[in-house]
């Protein structure tokens, strides 16, 4: 049974300056940058050490994991809200992998001092619940905006077969889904209807192969694919689904596979057919931070920023928002990086219609409170037109020189 306990949280709220990126001096070509219209991106977070991955709710709270010393031996988990970061653990164990949905509830994976994951841990305002403890190890996890849990306990790993399966955890109970003996189900991803992707995969065959198999309310389903290695599945709400299958990049919409016209590479989707993803540049010899809008006839192709060095593991929300982690070098042992944030511009569109009007008018009349800091502000946030968390006179003062009269 899961166990529950309060935590004193030693949470440490720091106001930063978030850097807009135009472009890194030094000798590395640039590949030229063109961002979604009404968007800016940001980093944040910079350290000598990285971050192991970042997550980010449509709340555009952004969960991350920093790593405090060479070796990634000892992370803490962090959560980035409209320019403010708070501290969630404070300790020298190792908390990783963090995801985090739109109640504000963090999930991560914990290493006792500088051993591997044998915890899986989901915070939700101060209150740390173990999820799964096991000795042996977990390979992926995944938290929906219900609460609810799925991941893949290594039952047997360092040997062959393996044997690694899928459990579920619904708010009130946890229960096993997958019974295989000598498979390996991993990567699992939960979206909110329940629904579930993972890779089964036959790590010890030379060379190993792999599925992405679909649970949902149909059933089990095995996807077809083009390659032998199946791998990293996202699923957005809407049931759409990417993956990499061998250097091919699949997608299942509405039902019907197909090949996107790009190499394999780790993808998240929205249910608005945004991608966010890693490609690499051969001219500039670097991992590079995509966006693709697949939503038109013609897929339309974002480079968010060149000269990072490294980047990995994207995530997005549903405004179309992304994140990822960059480094510097890593090739030569450079591990200083952050998080990369992909953000709407603010003019006071909070319903995103494309105008400010009276409906955004109005809700600004009863949001606006004055110079209070207030976290989670939410989809609040696009009215904090000076980006300093609060709603106040400043702010209406910038959103009355975006207003346009109806009809206009």
């Amino acid at each position: 049974m899961p166990v529950t306990h309060r935590v004193r949280r030693r949470v440490r709220r720091l106001a930063i300056a978030a850097i807009l990126l135009t472009g890194l001096s030094g000798p590395r070509v640039l590949a030229e940058v063109n961002l979604p219209p009404g968007f800016e991106v940001v980093t944040f977070a910079v350290n000598d050490f990285g971050c192991t991955n970042a997550d980010i709710n449509d709340c555009g709270e952004i969960a991350f994991a920093q790593l405090q010393a060479i070796g990634g031996n000892h992370a803490d988990v962090f959560v980035y809200d409209n320019g403010h970061i708070t501290r969630i653990t404070d300790n020298n164990d190792r908390d990783v992998f963090p995801f985090i949905n739109n109640r504000g509830q963090i999930l991560w994976g914990r290493g006792i001092r500088n051993h591997g994951v044998t915890q899986l841990v989901l915070y939700d305002d101060g209150r740390e619940t173990i999820i799964d403890e096991f000795k042996k190890s977990f390979n992926g996890w995944s938290l929906n905006n219900l609460g609810h849990v799925a991941w893949s306990r290594s039952q047997r790993w360092r040997r062959c077969p393996k044997k690694e399966n899928i459990f579920l955890w619904n708010g009130i109970a946890s229960s096993q889904l997958t019974f295989d003996g000598d498979v390996s189900n991993v990567q699992v991803r939960l979206n909110d209807a329940g629904a579930m992707v993972w890779v089964r995969a036959l790590f010890c065959d030379n060379p190993w192969n792999s599925e992405i198999v679909l649970r949902d309310q149909q059933g089990l389903q095995t996807l077809e694919s083009p390659g032998s290695q199946n791998q990293v599945p996202r699923i957005s709400n809407n049931g759409n689904i990417v993956w990499k299958s061998d250097n091919f990049s699949m997608m299942m919409r509405r039902g019907a596979v197909f090949r996107l016209p790009f190499t394999g590479a780790v993808s998240d989707l929205n249910d608005s057919d945004r991608i966010c993803r890693v490609e690499f540049d051969h001219v500039t010899r670097e991992k590079q931070p995509i966006v693709y809008d697949l939503n038109s006839s013609e897929y339309q192709r974002y480079l968010i920023a060149s000269g990072l060095g490294s980047v990995a593991t994207g995530s997005i929300n549903e405004h179309g928002e992304c994140v990822w982690i960059w480094y510097e070098d890593p090739p030569n042992s450079n591990w200083r990086g952050g998080v990369l944030y992909l953000r709407r511009q603010r003019f006071g569109d909070v319903d995103l219609d494309g105008v400010v009007g009276l409906l955004d008018y109005a809700r600004f009349s009863r949001k606006l409170e004055g110079p209070l800091l207030k976290l989670r502000l939410c989809d609040d946030r696009f009215l904090d037109l000076d980006y300093d968390g609060d709603l106040d006179m400043a702010d209406y003062a910038r959103f009355q020189n975006s207003y346009q009269r109806e009809g206009d």
